[in-house]
Formats: structure tokens, sequence, C-alpha cells
């Protein structure tokens, strides 16, 4: 199993790998979810503003296809209020998730990535949070928080598949070297199937 999470689902995904280390779980790859939030992230959430998460959801408008916003306009409903505590406690949560964490982790910041801090002491943080983990943090150029809806989309899934293909490989189980093989047995023959007598005609 391979989890590819955004956003709050990443919250999600780090706190299934914390409490369940299963052995089939190959690793975490996550877009969206950093450990502590930006400046006047967590005010956004707690206003429950919609224009003004407006930019942090998305950036820039040249990041995505014409037509993006528009579309799935019908589709997006203001945060329920239990998900929205659940989300300000989340610096807490990572806090102490993090050090049960052992599968491989990759966190991508987008380069405008407006909720999160991601600059290179937020990314030491995480490094440091995660130490029993792999843990990889790269960034996505020309990409805001929602990057899988966005011009970068291709490459960042690109690179999310190449990272499954990667572990799955490495969880493969490799040939012992030197080991005896088995000896080849000689053909059985094959008995023969004996023949109805011929039936004489009237």
């Amino acid at each position: 199993m391979f989890l590819l999470a955004h956003s709050f689902g990443g919250k999600l995904a780090l706190t299934h790998a914390a409490e369940h280390p299963a052995d089939d779980l190959l690793g975490v790859d996550i877009s969206g979810c950093g450990h502590r939030y930006a400046p006047g992230a967590e005010q956004t959430l707690r206003s429950r503003d919609g224009r003004a998460a407006w930019q942090f959801h998305w950036g820039p408008l040249r990041l995505y296809p014409a037509g993006t916003h528009t579309t799935s306009r019908d589709l997006v409903t203001p945060m329920p209020p239990r998900e929205t505590a659940d989300a300000l406690s989340w610096p807490e949560a990572f806090r102490q998730l993090a050090p049960r964490i052992r599968v491989p982790v990759r966190l991508t910041f987008a380069e405008h990535e407006r909720w999160w801090c991601h600059d290179a002491r937020a990314v030491d943080e995480i490094r440091g949070a995660l130490a029993d983990a792999p843990a990889q943090v790269e960034r996505q150029p020309d990409a805001g928080h929602n990057l899988s809806l966005g011009w970068a989309a291709r490459t960042y899934h690109l690179r999310a598949l190449d990272g499954f293909a990667t572990h799955l490989k490495q969880r493969a189980p490799q040939p012992v070297p030197n080991a005896p093989q088995p000896t080849p047995s000689a053909p059985q023959p094959v008995p023969s199937t004996p023949q109805p007598a011929p039936v004489p005609y009237p």
C-alpha cells in the first residue's frame, strides 16, 4: 500500500503511518501539508472567510487551466467546524505523531504555498521531527496549494508514481546469492493408454 494525499488528506495519511505501521505500507507522498502554519493562515481558518481563504488555496490564476475555478464551483463548500478545529490542532498533533513514523515520507510544497511555512528553517524542523523515517522535502515550481489541479499536476504526479515504483522495487524479494539451484528431475515416461478392442460387425 502506498498513500498519496493532499492537504487535509495529508494529515490523515501521516496519522495512519504513525498509528498503523503495517508491513504493507510502502510509503507516504503528500502535497500541501506541513507542520507549522504560515503567518495569517490560522487567522484565516478561524474566520471561516471563504474570500480570505481563496488566495491561500489557489494563488495566481495563471497556474491553472482556464475554467478550473468555475467548473468546480458547485462542489466547493465551507469547511465543517469540526474539521476546522482538527486543522487548528494539527501542529501539536504532528509533534506527537512524527517520531512514530518509520516509513518513507515525501512532502512537496508548491512554490506559491501560503498555508504552511516551508522556508529552510521549517524544512529542517520537519526533517528533525521525522528522524526515524526517510524523509524528503521538495518544492514544486509554478504551482499553488491545489497543485493537482494546476499545470504542474502532471510533473508532480509522475514524480509520485516514480517514487511508488522505487519503494515497490525495494520491498520486492531479492534473490539469495549463491543459493543452491534445484536439480531438474529426469522426464518420466508417459504410460500408454490401452486401446479398446475392435468390435466385429454382425
